[in-house]
């Protein structure tokens, strides 16, 4: 199917080994072909040449990823042709935000290391030369996420800019995992695929709380427009519906996280943006978009705080694991009222959960150290405590 429009390009989508690809052609002069996998990762970029009547392939970029991050960018011999260097990205974890804010530093072939400099939103605002320390390339943006300035020697070859996304030199689009946002119009080039079938049957499969909560946002936005047209103050890693709530950039436009984010990544995420209260003592399971896990919290009554006694943290999260499977994530999202639930009241269940708790503290009490002796020991007096009018 070809689209040609005001823009002045045709749009050539075709299917191969099920395996979406694009075909840019600016008007006469060339090409690009992408290859995707079926999550929408991109993985290969065939440019090309055109002489009027046919193209010629003039160069071939191949894409390593890292989960749903970027790590460098090959040639087509597979040689490097740059690489990118990963910390914590906006969530304070490694793809929390899938990498938004997280590149350290870009490492080009020819033109060395540079550290990459940030807004408070994620986008990349500058390098600086790791050899000299000076800058190498500054970017500005407008209100859409369009670059109103682009200059230094490196800032033509760095592809990661606003939002730390990928920025597609060929077409000056802008490449998310779900779809492509043109900076010059202010729009996505396809409406949120939320409105898509399968796709909606796909979320209502894995996740029937975040389905029901997507649907009902489509509905009252615009499934073109990014960020609700607010990407001054929010941004987005995946190109869907957003989402409102959340502490990261006083708005988070991720409606959830990535089947492959761990729960440990999950409860470090909890524990900075919940703000565990005294009254969630020990912990609870943490619902973050459909996604249930135990995590970890403060007995602050009894001194008991994760990381300082890992004999005890290992009880506590053996219990708070059995809670998962009843967890009513529809009820307890991580950006809503109720950000902790503990999945069962104290019915028989939970009595059982606790006295099992006290039988474990009980049976390594005696190999602690004398700081974790005395939380287990208070521990112990706290859940026999509560467990006294058990069934």
């Amino acid at each position: 199917m070809s689209l040609k429009g005001k823009c002045g390009f045709d749009m050539l989508f075709v299917t191969h080994m099920r395996s979406p690809r694009e075909q840019p052609t600016p008007s006469g002069n060339g090409g690009a072909v992408w290859t995707y996998l079926p999550d929408g990762r991109w993985i290969e970029r065939i440019v090309s040449t055109n002489n009027g009547s046919t193209y010629y392939p003039a160069w071939t970029n191949r894409y390593v990823w890292d989960g749903q991050v970027l790590l460098a960018i090959l040639d087509h011999t597979n040689g490097l042709v740059m690489s990118f260097v990963r910390g914590l990205d906006l969530s304070g974890t490694i793809q929390g935000a899938g990498g938004v804010g997280g590149v350290l530093a870009v490492t080009f072939r020819t033109n060395g290391t540079h550290f990459v400099c940030y807004d408070g939103n994620g986008n990349v605002t500058a390098l600086a030369d790791a050899a000299t320390g000076a800058n190498s390339a500054v970017f500005e943006y407008g209100p859409f996420g369009e670059p109103v300035r682009v200059t230094g020697p490196a800032a033509v070859a760095m592809p990661l800019r606003f939002s730390t996304m990928y920025e597609d030199d060929v077409t000056g689009d802008r490449k998310y995992l779900f779809r492509e946002y043109r900076p010059s119009l202010g729009r996505w080039l396809s409406r949120d695929p939320i409105e898509e079938k399968a796709f909606a049957k796909l979320l209502e499969r894995s996740s029937p709380p975040l389905a029901k909560s997507a649907r009902d946002r489509s509905a009252e936005r615009n499934l073109y427009v990014s960020c609700g047209n607010t990407l001054i103050s929010r941004y987005d890693w995946l190109g869907l519906v957003a989402d409102k709530g959340g502490t990261y950039n006083s708005s988070y436009c991720c409606p959830e996280v990535a089947n492959w984010t761990p729960c440990s990544e999950i409860c470090k995420m909890a524990l900075r943006d919940v703000k565990i209260s005294p009254t969630i003592a020990g912990g609870g399971v943490v619902c973050y978009h459909g996604k249930a896990c135990g995590c970890l919290g403060a007995y602050r009554k009894v001194g008991y705080y994760p990381g300082e006694c890992p004999q005890v943290d290992e009880i506590i999260q053996y219990h708070e694991d059995q809670h998962v499977p009843k967890a009513d994530c529809s009820k307890c999202g991580f950006y809503r009222a109720s950000k902790w639930k503990d999945g069962v009241d104290d019915t028989q269940e939970e009595c059982e959960q606790r006295k099992e708790s006290v039988r474990r503290l009980i049976a390594i009490r005696g190999y602690l150290d004398e700081k974790c002796e005395s939380v287990a020991t208070a521990l112990i007096d706290l859940l026999e405590e509560q467990t006294k009018d058990c069934p």
